[in-house]
């Protein structure tokens, strides 16, 4: 493993198996901290797989309510070192949440929204079947080339009865399925009556 692969990092570490222990050169996943940041104010700090972070941004904002469109947003731009994700919403009213709560998700989430209130149900005549589900399953475990390279990592998936429609993989499973909602986003990809899997 070259260590070029975005998302890895090489490293040496020991197989045993039964009553043999060998060096192996392999990898592991890669994980840092991407600020993200509406109108120039600091949004959020998350730790992040190194990929998609405009998709991150933007998912994230869409999913907590910030943002209703990708039609509100002027420019997304990451830094050079991928650290920084910039946000610009065509509106300057933006101001930051002043109280943002800590999840229990995998090394702990953060949300804007106060889990204690009560949102509407999700309205949809959608449906679909075991198989499909199991088919969409398949395309999940083949869209997560970072998990089959070293394990370690997450995959979410939006589809349809036909197939992929967007694929992401994190460290955190709450960050997969914001990119796939960035992913949504950028591409114009309703994802109403469509389903979203991610590993578990």
């Amino acid at each position: 493993m070259d260590g070029r692969e975005p998302g890895l990092m090489p490293y040496t570490y020991w197989t045993v198996q039964d009553d043999r222990a060998e060096l192996t050169e392999g990898g592991v996943i890669e994980e840092m901290l991407v600020s993200l940041y509406v109108n120039g104010q600091e949004l959020a700090t998350v730790m992040s797989s190194p990929l998609d972070q405009e998709a991150l941004a933007l998912g994230f904002m869409y999913n907590e309510g910030v943002i209703d469109s990708l039609d509100e947003v002027r420019l997304v731009q990451a830094n050079v070192a991928r650290t920084v994700v910039d946000v610009f919403l065509h509106r300057t009213d933006f101001s930051p949440p002043r109280r943002m709560i800590l999840t229990s998700g995998c090394g702990g989430g953060i949300t804007l929204q106060r889990l204690s209130e009560s949102y509407p149900a999700l309205e949809t005549d959608y449906a679909t079947e075991p198989p499909i589900v199991l088919a969409r399953m398949r395309d999940l475990q083949g869209a997560a080339r970072l998990y089959q390279a070293v394990r370690g990592v997450h995959t979410a998936v939006l589809a349809n009865t036909t197939g992929l429609l967007a694929a992401a993989e994190d460290v955190g499973r709450h960050n997969a399925v914001d990119k796939i909602a960035g992913k949504a986003l950028q591409a114009g990809i309703d994802t109403r009556n469509n389903m979203i899997l991610t590993s578990g």
